[in-house]
């Protein structure tokens, strides 16, 4: 697109927004924090500031007012957990539109979130936010069963803990707390499988864009990702009705979004709900299986740059995502890349180890994340999709050893 058609800021996040935001003649202001700005970013900005805008909000208003009253911006954006609020906040400040500050603190904030849907025909999940770990085996001896306990705002499956017995309660405690934080949310736990539901707000009206099957290790960090989830479609119908009566009871109107749920015995039940891309890949899945580009969506349609598009038939093609998690050690060797084909779109190998690199044992998404290593698959359907993954995963080697047997 030749020409600049707007200007707008972008907080945090992938270099794919800042990528569609050029494409779509946006001049970009990003925010970054320090260090964490994603390698060429400087093609696609016009400038980017570093600042811790997790925790230094004051300094991120001041940096947009200013350069917002000599040339204003047309909305600022964030597909990052802990730029959504900022984002809201000077939306709101400068009346620039998008999802208003409640909303989207209502998702970022768990114990928040479970508080708004009290009395509403979503308020099925028995829980608590708790403070020592008396609180939590007091609630758990309430359920009389397992419960799940998260800290109230975190991603990444950072502290995320299951509790069977007082023991339980106090170790997963001890380690909640030595990440800094003094509450968590307690919850009942819910046995059935695991999804994630991408969709859409134009407008305030949502649509679904895919249901996704999660693959979860049995420590509550996911290992994959495959979509669509092959679920029977009464199933999927139950799934959708639950994921759109939330997201019009926190009030969203526009832009991706992101929501767990586990399918029980009595139908879906909702873990936790974002007004952001899913991690994981899950934006590059969709675009390889079903050609919707979310990130692009999420700068173009509320701009009215791009028109919404008809998510009803996407088809039948599927995509899947898998990590490859090598044992903790020093990498030794490297084997089997070479095999996978690197011409193939509907492939996509990513190795973020070298020979020498130092790998740490995985407990949570973060950890996971620092490893860099899966592999993304399209295919006719699903299950193809599935099992292009799985060969690479049976092609491609990644050895260690413990560093100091070398």
């Amino acid at each position: 697109m030749n020409g600049i058609v707007g200007r707008i800021v972008v907080i945090g996040g992938l270099i794919e927004i800042l990528e569609a935001a050029d494409d779509l003649g946006l001049e970009v202001v990003l925010i970054h924090n320090p260090g964490g700005v994603p390698p060429g970013a400087e093609r696609h900005c016009a400038e980017i500031l570093e600042v811790d805008f997790k925790n230094d909000y004051e300094t991120v208003e001041r940096l947009i007012v200013e350069r917002h009253r000599r040339r204003p911006f047309e909305r600022v954006f964030s597909l990052t957990e802990n730029g959504l609020v900022p984002a809201a906040r000077v939306n709101e400040l400068l009346g620039l539109g998008g999802n208003s500050v409640e909303s989207v603190r209502l998702l970022k904030d768990k114990a928040a979130m479970r508080r708004h849907l009290a009395g509403t025909d979503l308020d099925t999940v028995r829980h608590r936010t708790v403070r020592s770990a008396a609180e939590l085996d007091d609630f758990r001896r309430q359920v009389g069963a397992p419960v799940f306990v998260k800290p109230t705002d975190s991603a990444g499956s950072i502290g995320v803990f299951r509790v069977d017995d007082a023991e339980d309660a106090k170790e997963g405690w001890r380690r909640l707390t030595a990440t800094g934080r003094a509450e968590a949310l307690a919850e009942e736990y819910l046995e059935g499988p695991e999804f994630s539901v991408e969709g859409f707000c134009d407008k305030g009206r949502h649509q679904v864009i895919t249901i996704t099957n999660t693959l979860l290790h049995p420590t509550y960090y996911e290992l994959g990702h495959s979509m669509p989830a092959a679920i029977a479609p009464e199933a999927a119908e139950a799934i959708h009705e639950t994921v759109h009566r939330l997201i019009e009871s926190v009030g969203l109107t526009e832009g991706p979004t992101h929501t767990e749920v586990r399918l029980t015995s009595s139908g879906p039940r909702v873990i936790e709900s974002h007004n952001r891309i899913g991690g994981e890949r899950i934006h590059e899945l969709m675009e390889m299986a079903f050609g919707v580009d979310v990130t692009r969506m999420a700068v173009a349609v509320p701009l009215g740059l791009e028109p919404m598009p008809d998510l009803t038939d996407l088809g039948t093609r599927g995509a899947a995502m898998r990590h490859i998690l090598p044992r903790p050690g020093r990498v030794t060797a490297v084997s089997g890349v070479a095999a996978v084909p690197d011409d193939d779109p509907d492939l996509r190998l990513r190795i973020g180890l070298r020979v020498g690199d130092d790998v740490a044992p995985v407990v949570d998404g973060v950890t996971r994340d620092k490893v860099a290593c899966y592999v993304l698959a399209a295919g006719e359907n699903v299950t193809a999709a599935e099992h292009r993954c799985q060969d690479v995963l049976d092609t491609v080697r990644i050895t260690t050893a413990a560093p100091d047997s070398d």
